[in-house]
Protein backbone atom coordinates (compact mmCIF):
# COMPACT_ATOMS: atom_id res chain seq x y z
CA UNK A 1 0.00 0.00 0.00
CA UNK A 2 0.81 3.81 -0.54
CA UNK A 3 1.60 6.01 2.42
CA UNK A 4 2.61 9.48 2.52
CA UNK A 5 6.08 10.23 3.23
CA UNK A 6 6.67 6.45 2.82
CA UNK A 7 6.05 5.43 -0.41
CA UNK A 8 5.16 1.77 -0.44
CA UNK A 9 4.80 -0.17 2.57
CA UNK A 10 3.44 -3.76 3.52
CA UNK A 11 -0.09 -3.23 4.63
CA UNK A 12 0.98 -5.27 7.54
CA UNK A 13 3.71 -7.18 8.77
CA UNK A 14 5.79 -10.21 6.58
CA UNK A 15 3.52 -10.20 3.56
CA UNK A 16 5.97 -8.98 1.09
CA UNK A 17 8.14 -11.66 2.69
CA UNK A 18 6.10 -14.56 1.89
CA UNK A 19 5.29 -13.12 -1.45
CA UNK A 20 9.12 -12.66 -2.13
CA UNK A 21 9.79 -16.39 -1.16
CA UNK A 22 6.93 -17.67 -3.60
CA UNK A 23 8.12 -15.44 -6.64
CA UNK A 24 11.62 -16.81 -6.23
CA UNK A 25 10.39 -20.31 -5.82
CA UNK A 26 8.73 -19.89 -8.91
CA UNK A 27 11.47 -18.72 -10.57
CA UNK A 28 14.51 -20.24 -9.82
CA UNK A 29 12.49 -23.85 -10.55
CA UNK A 30 10.77 -22.12 -13.89
CA UNK A 31 7.01 -23.35 -12.78
CA UNK A 32 4.15 -21.52 -13.60
CA UNK A 33 1.11 -20.87 -11.36
CA UNK A 34 -2.24 -19.99 -12.46
CA UNK A 35 -2.91 -16.64 -11.65
CA UNK A 36 0.54 -15.39 -10.40
CA UNK A 37 3.28 -16.48 -12.27
CA UNK A 38 3.98 -17.67 -16.59
CA UNK A 39 6.43 -19.00 -18.34
CA UNK A 40 6.31 -17.65 -21.92
CA UNK A 41 9.09 -17.35 -24.34
CA UNK A 42 8.90 -14.63 -25.80
CA UNK A 43 9.78 -12.11 -28.57
CA UNK A 44 10.50 -8.31 -29.73
CA UNK A 45 6.93 -8.55 -30.96
CA UNK A 46 4.81 -10.36 -28.25
CA UNK A 47 3.76 -8.47 -24.88
CA UNK A 48 6.34 -8.19 -22.16
CA UNK A 49 3.68 -8.03 -19.20
CA UNK A 50 3.61 -11.52 -17.78
CA UNK A 51 -0.55 -11.35 -17.09
CA UNK A 52 -0.51 -11.91 -20.71
CA UNK A 53 0.02 -15.70 -20.61
CA UNK A 54 -1.22 -16.51 -16.80
CA UNK A 55 -3.97 -18.85 -16.86
CA UNK A 56 -6.71 -17.69 -14.62
CA UNK A 57 -7.12 -19.45 -11.40
CA UNK A 58 -10.94 -20.25 -10.53
CA UNK A 59 -9.82 -22.15 -7.81
CA UNK A 60 -10.92 -19.20 -5.24
CA UNK A 61 -14.70 -18.43 -7.14
CA UNK A 62 -17.39 -18.84 -4.73
CA UNK A 63 -20.79 -18.24 -4.92
CA UNK A 64 -20.36 -14.54 -3.33
CA UNK A 65 -18.66 -13.90 -6.20
CA UNK A 66 -21.73 -14.09 -8.48
CA UNK A 67 -23.64 -12.47 -5.03
CA UNK A 68 -21.90 -9.47 -5.06
CA UNK A 69 -22.67 -8.68 -9.07
CA UNK A 70 -26.47 -9.29 -8.56
CA UNK A 71 -26.61 -6.99 -5.64
CA UNK A 72 -24.89 -4.62 -7.50
CA UNK A 73 -26.95 -5.01 -10.20
CA UNK A 74 -30.42 -5.11 -8.14
CA UNK A 75 -29.17 -1.99 -6.71
CA UNK A 76 -28.84 -0.46 -9.71
CA UNK A 77 -32.14 -1.31 -11.09
CA UNK A 78 -34.05 0.26 -7.87
CA UNK A 79 -31.81 3.16 -8.42
CA UNK A 80 -32.76 3.85 -11.96
CA UNK A 81 -36.64 2.67 -11.17
CA UNK A 82 -38.99 5.89 -11.00
CA UNK A 83 -42.56 4.96 -11.25
CA UNK A 84 -45.49 7.38 -12.43
CA UNK A 85 -46.31 8.05 -8.73
CA UNK A 86 -42.43 8.36 -6.86
CA UNK A 87 -43.36 12.49 -6.84
CA UNK A 88 -47.32 12.34 -6.10
CA UNK A 89 -47.72 13.91 -2.50
CA UNK A 90 -49.27 10.86 0.37
CA UNK A 91 -52.23 12.48 1.60
CA UNK A 92 -51.93 12.08 5.43
CA UNK A 93 -55.52 13.49 6.23
CA UNK A 94 -56.96 9.87 7.13
CA UNK A 95 -54.19 9.13 9.49
CA UNK A 96 -53.91 9.58 13.17
CA UNK A 97 -51.30 10.41 15.88
CA UNK A 98 -49.19 8.37 18.10
CA UNK A 99 -46.73 8.74 20.23
CA UNK A 100 -43.55 6.78 20.06
CA UNK A 101 -43.66 5.63 23.42
CA UNK A 102 -47.39 4.11 22.91
CA UNK A 103 -45.42 1.53 20.06
CA UNK A 104 -41.99 1.00 20.72
CA UNK A 105 -39.93 0.73 23.85
CA UNK A 106 -36.88 2.96 23.63
CA UNK A 107 -33.04 1.58 24.67
CA UNK A 108 -29.82 2.96 24.16
CA UNK A 109 -26.79 2.02 22.48
CA UNK A 110 -23.83 1.36 24.35
CA UNK A 111 -20.53 3.41 23.59
CA UNK A 112 -17.22 0.73 21.98
CA UNK A 113 -14.27 2.55 20.97
CA UNK A 114 -12.51 2.04 17.51
CA UNK A 115 -9.66 0.41 19.66
CA UNK A 116 -11.88 -1.80 21.66
CA UNK A 117 -13.30 -3.32 18.75
CA UNK A 118 -12.23 -6.67 17.19
CA UNK A 119 -13.04 -8.00 13.98
CA UNK A 120 -15.75 -10.17 13.41
CA UNK A 121 -19.30 -10.56 12.01
CA UNK A 122 -21.85 -8.71 14.28
CA UNK A 123 -22.96 -5.54 12.89
CA UNK A 124 -22.13 -2.23 14.60
CA UNK A 125 -24.19 0.30 13.90
CA UNK A 126 -23.62 4.12 14.35
CA UNK A 127 -24.28 7.52 13.80
CA UNK A 128 -24.14 7.45 9.61
CA UNK A 129 -26.60 7.93 6.68
CA UNK A 130 -25.59 5.06 4.70
CA UNK A 131 -25.42 1.35 4.63
CA UNK A 132 -28.02 0.87 6.78
CA UNK A 133 -26.29 2.43 9.68
CA UNK A 134 -23.44 -0.22 9.98
CA UNK A 135 -20.50 1.48 10.22
CA UNK A 136 -18.13 -1.93 11.34
CA UNK A 137 -18.51 -5.87 11.88
CA UNK A 138 -17.16 -6.29 15.27
CA UNK A 139 -16.11 -9.79 17.11
CA UNK A 140 -18.11 -8.30 20.18
CA UNK A 141 -22.03 -10.12 21.23
CA UNK A 142 -24.67 -8.29 19.96
CA UNK A 143 -26.43 -6.01 22.31
CA UNK A 144 -29.56 -5.71 20.32
CA UNK A 145 -32.49 -8.39 19.05
CA UNK A 146 -32.91 -7.92 15.11
CA UNK A 147 -36.47 -6.97 13.82
CA UNK A 148 -35.97 -3.38 15.39
CA UNK A 149 -34.93 -0.14 14.42
CA UNK A 150 -32.30 1.94 15.43
CA UNK A 151 -32.15 6.00 15.25
CA UNK A 152 -29.74 8.13 15.55
CA UNK A 153 -29.86 11.20 17.92
CA UNK A 154 -26.33 12.67 17.31
CA UNK A 155 -24.03 12.44 14.16
CA UNK A 156 -26.11 12.36 11.04
CA UNK A 157 -29.33 12.93 13.72
CA UNK A 158 -32.44 11.36 12.17
CA UNK A 159 -31.16 8.72 10.33
CA UNK A 160 -33.88 5.49 11.27
CA UNK A 161 -33.29 1.85 9.60
CA UNK A 162 -34.29 -1.70 10.02
CA UNK A 163 -32.35 -4.10 11.36
CA UNK A 164 -32.89 -7.51 10.44
CA UNK A 165 -30.29 -8.96 12.38
CA UNK A 166 -29.03 -8.94 16.28
CA UNK A 167 -26.38 -6.06 16.19
CA UNK A 168 -24.44 -3.77 18.45
CA UNK A 169 -25.67 0.10 18.23
CA UNK A 170 -22.86 2.71 19.35
CA UNK A 171 -24.03 5.65 22.29
CA UNK A 172 -25.15 7.70 19.89
CA UNK A 173 -27.86 5.47 18.51
CA UNK A 174 -31.30 4.74 20.29
CA UNK A 175 -33.41 1.32 19.67
CA UNK A 176 -36.79 0.61 18.73
CA UNK A 177 -38.47 -2.37 20.03
CA UNK A 178 -42.00 -3.17 19.35
CA UNK A 179 -44.54 -3.62 21.99
CA UNK A 180 -47.46 -5.89 22.26
CA UNK A 181 -49.30 -5.03 19.17
CA UNK A 182 -47.13 -3.32 16.91
CA UNK A 183 -46.63 -5.49 14.47
CA UNK A 184 -42.86 -5.15 13.26
CA UNK A 185 -41.39 -6.42 9.56
CA UNK A 186 -39.37 -5.41 7.18
CA UNK A 187 -42.72 -3.51 5.30
CA UNK A 188 -43.71 -1.97 8.09
CA UNK A 189 -40.48 -1.08 9.73
CA UNK A 190 -39.55 0.93 6.61
CA UNK A 191 -42.51 2.91 6.76
CA UNK A 192 -41.93 3.50 10.34
CA UNK A 193 -38.39 4.46 9.18
CA UNK A 194 -39.34 6.92 6.30
CA UNK A 195 -41.87 8.68 9.35
CA UNK A 196 -39.16 9.06 11.34
CA UNK A 197 -36.95 10.95 8.94
CA UNK A 198 -39.57 13.51 8.93
CA UNK A 199 -38.94 14.68 12.13
CA UNK A 200 -35.20 15.29 11.15
CA UNK A 201 -35.38 18.75 10.66
CA UNK A 202 -36.76 19.89 14.78
CA UNK A 203 -32.91 18.60 15.37
CA UNK A 204 -29.13 18.80 15.01
CA UNK A 205 -25.52 18.93 16.76
CA UNK A 206 -26.79 21.71 18.72
CA UNK A 207 -30.39 19.95 19.66
CA UNK A 208 -29.81 16.45 20.38
CA UNK A 209 -32.91 14.03 19.75
CA UNK A 210 -32.22 13.23 23.54
CA UNK A 211 -34.20 9.64 24.42
CA UNK A 212 -37.12 11.58 26.66
CA UNK A 213 -37.81 13.56 23.52
CA UNK A 214 -37.83 10.35 21.38
CA UNK A 215 -40.45 8.59 23.67
CA UNK A 216 -42.80 11.60 23.24
CA UNK A 217 -42.66 12.33 20.03
CA UNK A 218 -45.38 12.06 17.98
CA UNK A 219 -45.78 10.32 14.11
CA UNK A 220 -48.98 10.20 12.15
CA UNK A 221 -49.32 6.89 10.64
CA UNK A 222 -52.59 5.00 9.09
CA UNK A 223 -55.06 4.21 11.31
CA UNK A 224 -57.80 1.52 11.46
CA UNK A 225 -61.54 2.52 11.92
CA UNK A 226 -61.50 1.71 15.71
CA UNK A 227 -58.19 3.93 15.65
CA UNK A 228 -55.23 1.91 16.02
CA UNK A 229 -52.49 1.69 13.64
CA UNK A 230 -53.15 0.10 10.05
CA UNK A 231 -50.10 -2.39 10.17
CA UNK A 232 -52.03 -3.69 6.45
CA UNK A 233 -51.85 -0.60 5.06
CA UNK A 234 -48.57 0.50 5.58
CA UNK A 235 -47.29 -2.72 4.51
CA UNK A 236 -49.35 -2.93 1.32
CA UNK A 237 -48.25 0.96 0.62
CA UNK A 238 -44.42 -0.38 0.92
CA UNK A 239 -44.96 -3.21 -1.33
CA UNK A 240 -46.72 -1.39 -3.76
CA UNK A 241 -43.41 0.73 -4.57
CA UNK A 242 -40.72 -0.80 -7.01
CA UNK A 243 -39.21 -3.44 -6.00
CA UNK A 244 -41.04 -3.19 -2.29
CA UNK A 245 -42.23 -6.53 -2.81
CA UNK A 246 -39.07 -8.56 -3.15
CA UNK A 247 -37.56 -8.22 0.11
Amino acid sequence: MKKKNLGRIERRDGLWAGIETRWLDLYFHRRAKKGFSAVRKVSADDEWLAEAYMETDYSNLTEKDFAQVVHNYYAYLIMRTKSEEDDNPVSTDDWGEFKVEELFVVKKGKRLTKEDQTDGETPYVGAIDSNNGVSNYIGQQAKHMGGTISLSYNGSVGEAFYQPEPFWATDDVNVFYPKQGTRLNQWTALFICTILRQEKYRYSYGRKWILESMKDTTIRLPKTKDGKPDWDEMERIIKALPYGDRF
